[in-house]
């Protein structure tokens, strides 16, 4: 057994190394994020190097080597006719996907204000991949879609300013035709390369409608994204993070518009307003509580996003942000201004679309639009949208969590690891008041719906997963002091509760020895008494 002064002293030891590692733990826990955070400071703006060259960030900016696809369903109508003669809901044919592989390249950048803001094109080339599209997926199938260009000459037709004469003149033209609110088409055509309607070119290319053409912004050629493959959306300004990494990404301007957007987008102040990040930087140490704007050109405006979920990546941790709910409330949509006031009834329910604005869950970016074509943009198969609107579609896909927009961010360097960019772009269709189309209800109709993929590169999944580690590393180092820590001032305690315990049974010990020793005083004198 140990000397009485040796337990002593590890009694006191203990106390000492238990309060030790505590403080270490404590210090591990404080000073080492921060230390991690510096490190990311350091490397994450856009920037350049004293000698000149760029910063290693900056390279990763301006070609990503992430994997991106964007891959596209179309729904084909199969009953067009019976729409347009009998009011029949739209029955569509989902096909695909139709699979593009996608590159970005920043084509023009520069820095301004000593290195603290950029100006920059993101140019975007899609490649068509047969081998990761259905195996019956090919550019030419054909299929029959919501005509966009007959709907410009619907405008012309339901515009008060349009003469009787003129509008007279129209109804006969369109009259005659076989092809009217719906129209079949190429795949290829309705995306990039873009299709002509004889109808509508027969119709202005009269030398008295021509100019009213041309007043309602009637193209020649119309597709999704005809004109863009190999382009840009316009030209960003976004902050490098050099003076603060907290507002790197930060948009200031597009296309050479600071702040807001002109009274032609929108309807409203708020709406217009340019704010939030491009889509492509965000700020570190993000929390679940964090809501996230991105500013997209493609739509002209900024998107709202919160935390959706915790998910893990290929052993990287991340949180997931998905559409804020508000952008389905139609009182904050009014308020904030993307209600349009005078857009089209579809549905007389005002629990489904409410006086003066889209129906609920759905986008219009008629006003973002080149030509402002009645263009809806929701979630596929109208996920979060009131029944009614999904049931107007006949052979719909009912909505699944697949369907649902997100990004996933690892929340301590604010880097994308993976993002699913899903939309549906729909059409609304009016029958213009046309004798011929008298039973044809006015009618939003699915246009495709796409997902515009983004997985994070093999180097970059390396340091993030150096990230991860060194997160991990002083996690565990610092709860290992710290329950040690705590374990050996129990262990003190302990001992101090157990010495206290052992001191008082001596004490009585003690006592109860005493008092059998003590005798009566007659005893002690002359011996025990007897009777």
């Amino acid at each position: 057994m140990l000397p009485k002064k040796v337990w002593k002293w590890l009694h006191w030891a203990s106390l000492l190394f238990g309060i030790l590692l505590i403080v270490l733990g404590v210090v591990i826990l404080s000073v080492a994020p921060h230390i991690i955070h510096e490190q990311i400071d350091e490397e994450a703006y856009l920037g350049r190097y004293p000698n000149g060259t760029y910063h290693k960030t900056v390279l990763k900016w301006i070609s990503p080597k992430y994997e991106m696809f964007l891959q596209i369903w179309t729904f084909s109508v199969a009953n067009a006719k019976q729409v347009m003669q009998f009011g029949d809901k739209p029955l569509v044919i989902e096909h695909g996907p139709y699979t593009f592989i996608e590159k970005q390249n920043k084509s023009w950048f520069q820095f301004i204000r000593n290195d603290t803001r950029i100006l920059y094109r993101n140019d975007r080339t899609y490649f068509f991949s047969q081998k990761d599209s259905c195996k019956s997926c090919l550019l030419g199938d054909k299929v029959t879609v919501p005509n966009i260009l007959f709907q410009k000459l619907v405008d012309i037709l339901i515009d008060p300013s349009t003469s009787t004469i003129t509008r007279f003149a129209l109804e006969t033209l369109i009259g005659v035709s076989s092809e009217t609110a719906y129209i079949t088409v190429n795949v290829s055509d309705l995306l990039f390369d873009g299709y002509k309607d004889p109808l509508v070119q027969k119709i202005c290319g009269k030398p008295i409608i021509s100019d009213i053409c041309k007043k309602f912004g009637v193209p020649d050629r119309i597709g999704l994204f005809y004109g863009q493959n190999g382009t840009d959306d316009g030209v960003y300004e976004v902050n490098t993070g050099l003076e603060g990494i907290h507002s790197i990404g930060k948009v200031y301007s597009w296309n050479n518009m600071t702040g807001t957007l002109p009274k032609k987008y929108w309807y409203g102040d708020q709406a217009r307003m340019i704010n939030g990040s491009d889509g492509q930087l965000f700020t570190p140490n993000l929390s679940p509580s964090d809501q996230i704007q991105v500013f997209s050109g493609k739509i002209c405006r900024s998107v709202c996003f919160e935390h959706n979920t915790d998910i893990e990546l290929e052993g990287i941790p991340a949180y997931r942000f998905s559409p804020c709910t508000s952008m389905n409330d139609p009182l904050v949509q009014r308020t904030q201004g993307f209600c349009n006031p005078k857009s089209p009834v579809y549905f007389k329910n005002e629990s489904v679309q409410p006086v003066g604005c889209a129906p609920i869950s759905l986008m219009d970016v008629s006003s973002c639009m080149p030509s402002s074509p009645r263009i809806y943009i929701s979630q596929p198969h109208f996920l979060d949208a009131p029944k009614e609107i999904h049931d107007a579609i006949q052979k719909l896909a009912p909505p699944t969590e697949n369907d649902r927009m997100f990004v996933d961010i690892e929340p301590s360097s604010g880097a994308p690891i993976r993002a699913n960019s899903v939309s549906q772009v729909n059409v609304g269709l009016l029958n213009g008041n046309l004798s011929f189309l008298k039973n044809m209800s006015n009618a939003i109709v699915p246009l495709l719906w796409l997902n515009e993929t983004a997985m994070l590169d093999a180097d970059t999944h390396d340091q993030l997963m150096t990230l991860v580690t060194a997160k991990r590393i002083y996690r565990i180092v610092s709860s290992l002091f710290l329950g040690f820590g705590v374990l050996l001032l129990l262990v003190f305690s302990i001992g101090i509760v157990a010495n206290k315990y052992k001191t008082r049974n001596n004490e009585e010990t003690d006592t109860l020895v005493e008092n059998e020793q003590v005798q009566d005083p007659e005893e002690q004198a002359y011996g025990p008494i007897e009777s």
